[in-house]
C-alpha cells in the first residue's frame, strides 16, 4: 500500500516539474495578452484618474501598463490635468513613472505654464527640478512669469526668479513681465522684477514702456519707482507721445506734474498730430488745460482728419418729411466737420402755384435736397456710461430741386439757399444719435420753414490706434 502511494505521489510530481514552465508560459501569454487589448481603456482610466487626482488608482493603472504620456484628442496629458488642478502627489507619481514635463497640447500651454497660471508653485517646482523648460511659452508666447506677474502670484515669481527663469520674455504683443505687472498695477511684482536685473526701458511692439503704462493708469508710486531706476521719461511710441502725454490724454494730472517735475519735455515730435493742449482737450479734464496753461503751452492745432461718418436721418414738420443720408469727415483736432447730404421727400406734398395775384394752382410735388455743409462742435461731458455729449452749429448750402408736376408740363422750382442750424448729439464710439433744427425757407406755399433733423451716424476712427491705451489681451 505504501509502495503504491509513494509510486503515485512520485508519478504527480514528474508531471509537475515537466509542466510547469509550459502552464507559466501559457498565463505570461494570456496576461500579455489581455494587457495588449485593454490598453486603450487603461489610458482613458488613467486620464480619468488623474483629472481627479485619484492617486491610487493612478498607480495602479501606471502598474498595469497604461502610458504617462497618454493624451485626449487636443494632447492634455495626465500631468497637464494633475498641474492644472493642483494635485502634487499626482504629478509626482506621473514624473516619477516616466510622464514627459515638456510636451505640449494644442494649444502649447505645457504642464509647467498651466501651474504657474494656477499658481501651483509646488507643482511647478517639481516639473522644473525635472528639467522641464522654463522659459517654455505658449502659443501667445506667455511664459509662467508673465503670468505670475500678471496675475500678482509674488512667491511664485520669486521662486522663478531663483531658477533664473528669462525675465525679459515678451509675448506676441511684445508684453513682458514688468509691463503686464504695470498694465495690471501689481506694485510689488514690478519692484521684485526690477530690483532682479529687469530693464526698465524695454518696449513693446508699439514702442509702449512700462513707464508710459504706468502713467496711462496714473499710478503715481508707480511712476515714481520706474523713475527711481532710471527710466526714460522721453521715449515715444511709434505714434509719436511720450508717459507725459499718455498721462495728458487720460487725464491724469498728478502723474502730469510728477513727470514735468522730473524734466519731462512736454513738446511733442513732429511725427504726431497731437498737440498736448489738443490731448488735454480728449481727456476732458479742465483742470488739465488750466495746468498746460500755467506752463504757457500752447493752444496749438493740427489740422487732420480723424474720423468718417454715414448718418442716415429724418427732416421733418408739421406738414411734411424727408429722408436720406449725409455723409462727412471730422477733424476732432479742430473740432470741425464738412458733409454732403442727400434727401428726398417719402411722399409728394400738396403745394399752390400762383399764377397771378388771384388764381393760384395746386400741385403734387416731389423734391430733392442736395447740401454741402459745415459744423462746427463743442464737448460738452462725458457721461458715467461713457458716452459723450457735443453740441453743434452748422451752416450749409442747399440745392432743391424736382421734376415736372403730375398732369402739367411746369417743373417744380429749384431753390438754393444757405441754411443755418444747430442741434446736439450724444452716444458711443462708434453710434451717434443726433438731434437738430434748421431753418431753411423754400419759399413755396404752404411749406414749413422749420425743420427737426432726427438721425443717427455710424462712425469709423481713421486713428484710434494711436490714442489707445495698453490693453492685455489675454489677462
Amino acid at each position: 500500500m505504501v509502495g503504491y502511494l509513494f509510486r503515485r505521489f512520485f508519478f504527480l510530481l514528474v508531471i509537475v516539474i515537466t509542466y510547469t514552465p509550459v502552464i507559466a508560459q501559457v498565463q505570461d501569454s494570456i496576461i500579455s495578452s489581455r494587457k495588449d487589448m485593454n490598453v486603450d481603456e487603461l489610458n482613458k482610466k488613467l486620464l480619468d484618474a488623474a483629472y481627479v487626482g485619484n492617486d491610487a488608482s493612478v498607480l495602479k493603472f501606471l502598474e498595469a501598463g497604461a502610458d504617462p504620456n497618454t493624451s485626449m484628442w487636443n494632447g492634455i496629458t495626465p500631468l497637464m490635468f494633475a498641474a492644472d488642478n493642483g494635485f502634487l502627489k499626482t504629478a509626482k507619481i506621473l514624473v516619477l513613472n516616466g510622464a514627459d514635463v515638456n510636451k505640449k497640447p494644442e494649444n502649447q500651454v505645457s504642464a509647467l505654464v498651466n501651474a504657474a497660471f494656477n499658481n501651483n508653485m509646488d507643482i511647478a517646482e517639481l516639473l522644473i527640478r525635472h528639467e522641464a523648460d522654463i522659459n517654455d511659452t505658449d502659443s501667445y508666447g506667455i511664459s509662467s512669469l508673465i503670468y505670475a506677474a500678471a496675475y500678482n502670484y509674488y512667491v511664485l515669481c520669486d521662486m522663478l526668479l531663483y531658477y533664473e527663469i528669462n525675465i525679459e520674455i515678451q509675448d506676441k504683443d511684445g508684453t513682458n513681465a514688468v509691463m503686464a505687472a504695470t498694465v495690471v498695477g501689481n506694485y510689488d511684482i514690478v519692484k521684485l522684477l526690477l530690483d532682479n536685473g529687469a530693464q526698465v526701458n524695454n518696449t513693446d511692439h508699439e514702442g509702449y514702456t512700462a513707464l508710459m503704462m504706468a502713467a496711462q493708469n496714473g499710478d503715481t508710486s508707480m511712476i515714481n519707482l520706474f523713475l527711481n531706476h532710471h527710466a526714460e521719461p522721453d521715449h515715444v511710441n511709434k505714434y509719436g507721445l511720450s508717459a507725459l502725454h499718455v498721462a495728458i490724454k487720460n487725464g491724469h494730472l498728478e502723474a502730469v506734474r510728477i513727470l514735468v517735475n522730473y524734466g519731462a519735455e512736454i513738446l511733442l515730435h513732429d511725427n504726431t498730430r497731437y498737440t498736448p493742449y489738443v490731448l488735454a482737450k480728449k481727456s476732458g479734464n479742465r483742470e488739465m488745460k488750466k495746468y498746460l496753461s500755467s506752463l504757457k503751452v500752447k493752444k496749438t492745432f493740427k489740422p487732420t482728419i480723424d474720423r468718417l461718418f454715414l448718418s442716415p436721418c429724418f427732416k421733418l414738420n408739421t406738414g411734411d418729411l424727408f429722408f436720406g443720408s449725409e455723409i462727412g469727415i471730422i477733424d476732432e483736432n479742430l473740432e470741425i466737420g464738412l458733409q454732403f447730404g442727400y434727401f428726398s421727400r417719402t411722399f409728394p406734398k400738396r403745394i399752390l402755384i400762383k399764377s397771378d395775384e388771384n388764381i393760384s394752382f395746386q400741385y403734387w410735388e416731389n423734391r430733392t435736397n442736395l447740401e454741402f455743409g459745415i459744423n462746427k462742435y463743442l464737448h460738452l461731458s462725458n457721461l458715467a456710461s461713457g458716452a459723450s455729449v457735443d453740441v453743434y452749429a452748422f451752416s450749409k448750402f442747399v440745392y432743391s430741386f424736382g421734376g415736372k408736376y403730375p398732369g402739367s408740363d411746369q417743373k417744380a422750382k429749384s431753390v438754393t439757399k444757405v441754411v443755418p442750424g444747430f442741434g446736439i448729439c450724444w452716444g458711443q464710439k462708434l453710434f451717434k444719435f443726433n438731434l437738430g433744427y434748421e431753418y431753411f425757407n423754400t419759399g413755396i406755399e404752404p411749406a414749413k420753414k422749420h425743420w427737426i433733423n432726427l438721425g443717427v451716424s455710424v462712425n469709423l476712427y481713421l486713428h484710434k490706434k494711436e490714442l489707445r491705451d495698453k490693453v492685455i489681451e489675454w489677462y
